[in-house]
């Protein structure tokens, strides 16, 4: 967004109309900027989220070896170490990082980004669908900042049974075998268990980025509310239920020479959590044409201070 069209940054192209961002307080970018160290001039370090494990109620952990403890605090990951845990119930998730994860954020930058999104969100949803990629209403997301340590593991489960129990282990390696891949420091019997951890060689550089803050875009109308198809007529409801892909929820108008489809059902799950926002901004504000919701809109439902995240 702040470089010019120029920059060989750009290298996929820029939408048409494309103009630069320009921020209070930060010299225009030229084709020779330096883009790391321009971000890092728009978005400076805001402090640190201390390395202690993030984790649902329904996980719980313990240490199995001698050089690290099960007290509350950061999950150790000295060489060595290896850590037992537990999953109960139908759902749960945990997180742990090794140091302080350096928080970045624009601060309160933040409107010119909201300004430019909203002037500017059409274009930029033409320009990445012109680059082959799929994108729909919500999907659209400028990043404002994000969190950064040196290693990670997490691990997550869902199940469909309340009675649900699992366990996984998650090894540090011992220095002589450093070089050892961190996927398969992880281990669990119960394949519900999903786990990841990175980087593939452990490494002191915080170059790993744990979580992002975003401004979201939902317009009202991202496309037609009609499509028409050549077709002969026919109606959803006649047909069999059992070989019907589009499900309940659709309404056909038909003709003998066209089908209209007036709402094509979405059966994936969203899982932007400001989804719930956007949404109730547009039953609310029948007359906006677009919703906005950033990651803060969602912090005084989580009980927690934002600096802490």
């Amino acid at each position: 967004m702040f470089l010019p069209l120029d920059h060989p940054r750009q290298m996929n192209g820029v939408p048409t109309d494309f103009r630069p961002l320009s921020v209070p307080g930060l010299e225009r970018a030229r084709s020779d900027t330096d883009p790391d160290d321009l971000l890092l001039r728009a978005a400076p370090c805001k402090g640190a989220i201390h390395p202690n494990l993030l984790r649902t109620e329904n996980v719980m952990y313990e240490s199995t070896s001698a050089s690290a403890s099960a007290q509350p605090g950061p999950v150790p990951f000295e060489a060595g170490a290896s850590l037992k845990f537990k999953f109960c119930k139908q759902s749960g998730a945990m997180l742990a990082f090794k140091a302080p994860a350096e928080r970045f954020d624009v601060g309160r930058r933040t409107k010119v980004f909201e300004k430019r999104l909203i002037s500017d969100y059409k274009s930029w949803t033409r320009f990445t669908i012109d680059l082959g990629y799929s994108i729909g209403s919500g999907d659209l997301q400028v990043v404002t900042g994000l969190a950064r340590t040196s290693q990670w593991s997490m691990a997550a489960y869902k199940s469909s049974s309340s009675d649900f129990s699992a366990e996984a282990y998650f090894s540090v390696p011992s220095v002589a075998s450093a070089s050892v891949s961190h996927n398969s420091h992880w281990r669990s019997p119960d394949r519900a268990v999903l786990y990841n951890c990175g980087p593939s060689k452990p490494t002191d550089e915080a170059d790993q980025t744990l979580f992002i803050r975003t401004i979201c875009v939902r317009p009202r109308r991202l496309f037609p509310t009609k499509l028409r198809a050549s077709a002969g007529a026919h109606r959803l409801e006649d047909a069999d239920d059992s070989d019907a892909d589009c499900g309940s929820g659709v309404s056909i108008e038909s003709t003998d020479r066209q089908v209209t489809i007036v709402k094509v059902p979405q059966y994936e799950e969203d899982a932007n959590i400001l989804s719930p926002i956007l949404v109730y901004i547009l039953k609310a504000c029948p007359e906006a044409e677009v919703a906005l919701a950033r990651y803060s809109d969602v912090i005084p439902y989580l009980g927690v201070s934002e600096s802490s995240l």
